[in-house]
């Protein structure tokens, strides 16, 4: 189910989906100009720190697609988006509603 939301994503931006990174590590999507996670909402903070990574290794805009699969991830929304602010990092929030 998450590679659906993930490829469809994709393919709706202009993304390329699982790029190989430098140190072997997968990147869910690459835009032209983001490296983005694709994940449920109830992983946000893993998100979080990995599309931060994703965006180091490639140069690009960190971003996350959250999937949100009831009402009540619109939580996991409001905290990945307030750490990134209160910390100012820019960061590129999506979100995916697959209920």
């Amino acid at each position: 189910m998450w590679a659906y939301w993930r490829d469809a994503w994709a393919e709706t931006n202009g993304g390329e989906t699982e790029v190989v990174l430098a140190d072997g590590t997968r990147c869910d999507v690459v835009t032209e100009t983001h490296a983005v996670e694709v994940d449920f909402a109830s992983k946000w903070a893993e998100a979080f720190g990995q599309a931060l990574w994703y965006s180091f290794q490639t140069n690009k805009k960190a971003g996350v697609v959250m999937i949100l699969r009831k009402p009540e991830d619109q939580k996991f929304v409001l905290r990945i988006q307030s750490l990134a602010e209160h910390h100012k990092i820019e960061l590129k929030v999506w979100t995916v509603d697959a209920g």
